[in-house]
């Protein structure tokens, strides 16, 4: 069996994933430690391998602790730092959740959907087209689960455009786009 198993799989792209084969059947115990998870091993077309390569890395994401009901995905995990990020928060009221691409693509950090699901998040805002795209591909949804959907500028683009941050304004806070001050 093993035998056949590496002759077919010797020219082709294969997936390998901890964690997505589970829990080892009691037969197999004398090969591993009660309750060891095996990995799923996957063979993939020529024609597929970089999509799903890119699927697997890049819908994972780091996340700094939050209580509310609002992710805000930027770039990197400096950029929550910045005086703007600790204005966006305070927009937002609620405490929210930050978080970034995971650099190291952990098996075991959340998909984007994941965190929406765990953290109970009903809006994702994702600063930046670039960090849009390596966490959602090219077709970005505007309802992602629970959670509404919106790409604005990247907060380096917010820091220096006063218009990308009036719309940035608008998005947190849509009772203020009627009122005029005075």
């Amino acid at each position: 069996m093993y035998s056949s198993f590496s002759c077919n799989l010797r020219h082709c792209t294969v997936v390998i994933q901890a964690g997505h084969g589970g829990e080892l059947a009691p037969v197999e115990i004398g090969r591993a430690g009660g309750g060891d998870e095996g990995v799923g091993v996957r063979r993939v077309a020529h024609h597929q391998h970089l999509d799903v390569l890119r699927r697997i890395a890049r819908d994972r994401l780091a996340l700094a602790p939050g209580q509310g009901s609002t992710l805000l995905v930027c770039a990197r995990a400096g950029d929550r730092e910045t005086a703007l990020a600790a204005d966006i928060a305070r927009a937002v009221g609620d405490d929210p959740t930050w978080g970034w691409p995971d650099p190291a693509g952990l098996p075991d950090a959340p998909t984007l959907e994941q965190a929406i699901e765990n953290g109970l998040i009903t809006r994702v805002v994702v600063f930046g087209r670039e960090t849009a795209r390596q966490l959602l591909g090219a077709d970005v949804p505007a309802v992602l689960k629970s959670s509404k959907v919106a790409v604005v500028a990247d907060l380096d683009e917010l820091a220096t455009h006063g218009t990308a941050k009036q719309a940035l304004w608008k998005l947190l806070d849509p009772g203020e786009a009627g009122r005029v001050d005075g």
